[in-house]
């Protein structure tokens, strides 16, 4: 079903993160491929020589899509920029799904894939730039893009979004082996050893850099008040998909809060990573008996927000939120009471993780800025 393809290794390699493993899994993945095409969403053409690109397969990520189109305002003050956003839309075209299912039956998966990305490549004229900027350079189409835009030396530029888990974890771990873009921005010293351990060979250039502060702070400049009255809203931001066992320890934290005489009369929210979509919702409240509310519930106000290793507290403290940050206490295997201790006397609260990033703000900008003037 796979087969050759003729895709590059380090594409293929990401590809097959998307796809998985199984057959039904596979089969599954023909068909969205049959069925679909990359569309350009939206694009703006200043006939420049800067190309910034970003492209979703299943899932849109507005969070993404507001940093990159930040990134693409704040830029295009001092430099012209062709900008453009793919996605995958139905396709409805009788003759081109004919076409597809000759490419699969014939050459398999991979060539499919290929064909669409070439398509988009040269109808596009995505080779016509001197320097790009992918969002991510592990996502398929970008990270094919930027294979072939480094064969022709055309400066190729990434950016880190959030803070990476290490190597252990086997999405991040095809993370570090499968970015390609010759210049990598990156956030924190933990990324850029662990980026470094992977890319030796590949001689990508890593730019301190760090997160973008795309949010609006509140009006309010209201103190922290460390009394329990004033916890009346919780928020507990749940990690990713594939960290069940974080999870777990979040639904638990959850429960025993629900429970605590301190918390009982507050309203406490599980809100999920971006990528649970509403199936992946729905299973996980039935299965662990709470609410997994989905992302957008982040944009409510609460008095205290609990992240567990997520850079989302940048995006808190960037709003002027309050947040607790659990990532000692996890990794130290303290109890749901002990937690509670560290919230409640308020020392906690507000601490920034303990990695943190070389640059914020403007300095990200003007990083940025430097290598496209």
């Amino acid at each position: 079903m796979l087969r050759g393809g003729g895709l590059p290794e380090l594409t293929r390699l990401v590809v097959d993160r998307y796809i998985g493993n199984g057959f039904l899994r596979k089969f599954v993945s023909t068909i969205y491929l049959i069925f679909t095409e990359y569309v350009a969403s939206d694009s703006k053409i200043n006939q420049s020589e800067n190309l910034f690109l970003i492209s979703f397969e299943r899932v849109v990520r507005e969070d993404h899509l507001k940093m990159f189109n930040y990134l693409h305002v704040e830029l295009s003050k001092y430099i012209k920029i062709d900008y453009f956003e793919f996605n995958r839309k139905l396709n409805f075209s009788f003759n081109r799904i004919i076409k597809n299912i000759i490419i699969c039956y014939e050459s398999g998966l991979y060539s499919l894939l290929k064909n669409q990305m070439d398509y988009v490549y040269d109808s596009y004229e995505l080779y016509n730039y001197k320097k790009a900027m992918v969002f991510c350079d592990v996502n398929p189409l970008m990270n094919y893009v930027c294979e072939l835009l480094n064969r022709s030396s055309v400066k190729t530029y990434t950016l880190q979004h959030g803070f990476y888990a290490s190597p252990e974890n086997p999405i991040f771990r095809n993370v570090y082996q499968c970015t390609n873009a010759s210049n990598f921005f990156v956030w924190d010293l933990d990324t850029k050893k662990w980026l470094t351990d992977f890319s030796r060979d590949r001689k990508q250039r890593l730019i301190h850099s760090g997160p973008l502060d795309y949010v609006k702070k509140k009006d309010t400049n209201q103190d922290f008040n460390d009394k329990i009255s004033s916890f009346k809203k919780i928020a507990i931001y749940s990690s990713g998909k594939d960290q069940v066992e974080k999870n777990r320890y979040l639904v638990g934290l959850f429960k025993h809060l629900t429970k605590s005489d301190l918390f009982k009369n507050s309203k406490i929210a599980f809100i999920c990573h971006p990528l649970f979509n509403i199936k992946d919702r729905f299973l996980n409240s039935k299965r662990y008996g709470i609410k997994f509310c989905p992302n957008y519930f982040k944009n409510r106000d609460y008095d205290l927000s609990i992240v567990l290793e997520s850079s989302v507290w940048l995006e808190l403290q960037a709003r002027g939120d309050n947040f607790f940050i659990l990532d000692d206490l996890y990794k130290k295997h303290c109890s749901y009471d002990s937690v509670i201790s560290h919230i409640t006397n308020g020392h906690s609260v507000n601490v920034t993780s303990s990695r943190s990033p070389f640059l914020r703000g403007e300095d990200v900008i003007e990083g940025i800025l430097s290598e496209f003037k």
